[in-house]
């Protein structure tokens, strides 16, 4: 039984690797008018997923959530688990 665990996993890493050689392959066989503009497409693409994640605020461990906010949050969960108890001991366990 082990053997198979072990076996799947290397097959599966094996596949990945056959696959990304073999599409570095076709990137290497377009004309370099197709490539250039490849890329360039590539670095506008990354550029507004940029500028889109600095729009956004940033919601990392409450610090953009004002004090009111957070104790109206903080209620509400406590409510929940007043609420449905059973639900909360179950996400304990997983």
């Amino acid at each position: 039984m082990r053997y198979r665990i072990f076996s799947f996993p290397c097959a599966l890493l094996l596949l990945v690797l056959a696959g990304s050689v073999h599409a570095d392959g076709r990137w290497r066989d377009l004309p370099p008018e197709e490539r250039q503009e490849l890329r360039e497409q590539m670095r506008e693409q990354w550029q507004n997923r940029r500028e889109r994640a600095l729009e956004r605020p940033y919601r990392g461990h409450g610090e953009a959530l004002p004090p009111e906010e957070r104790q109206r949050l903080r209620d509400e969960m406590r409510q929940q688990q007043r609420l449905y108890p059973e639900r909360e001991r179950r996400h304990r366990r997983d």
